[in-house]
C-alpha cells in the first residue's frame, strides 16, 4: 500500500469520525454523560459540605435539610441569571475576603 493509499484511507476513516461525532444520537449521548457528571459532582460536593456542617459545626438533621433546601433554591438562578453565582462570589470575597470561585482568600 503506497503512501496515498495511506493517506486516502486515513482521509476516510477521519471523515466518518466526523459524520459519527455530528450524529444527533452521539450528541445527545455526550450531553447525557456531561450532565450525569455534573450532577455527580454537586452531589459529591453536597455530601462534602454536609458531612463538614455536622462533623465541624455539629449541624444536625434540621439544620442540613434547611442547607440542602437554600443550594436547591439558589440552583434555580443558574439558567435564570447567568451572572448571579459571580455576583454572590463578588460579594463574600467583599465581606469576607475570600474568592470562593478562585480558592483565594485576601486581606480585603
Amino acid at each position: 500500500m503506497g503512501w496515498a493509499d495511506k493517506e486516502l484511507k486515513k482521509y476516510r476513516v477521519h471523515r466518518a469520525a466526523q459524520a459519527i461525532m455530528r450524529d444527533p444520537r452521539y450528541v445527545a449521548a455526550q450531553k447525557q454523560e456531561r450532565d450525569e457528571a455534573v450532577k455527580r459532582a454537586l452531589d459529591m460536593f453536597l455530601v462534602v459540605s454536609a458531612a463538614y456542617l455536622h462533623d465541624r459545626l455539629g449541624y444536625g438533621r434540621t439544620r442540613i435539610i434547611r442547607y440542602l433546601e437554600y443550594v436547591d433554591e439558589q440552583m434555580q438562578y443558574l439558567e435564570e441569571l447567568p451572572d448571579y453565582f459571580e455576583s454572590m462570589n463578588a460579594a463574600i470575597r467583599e465581606e469576607t475576603g475570600v474568592d470562593v470561585m478562585r480558592l483565594e482568600v485576601s486581606d480585603r
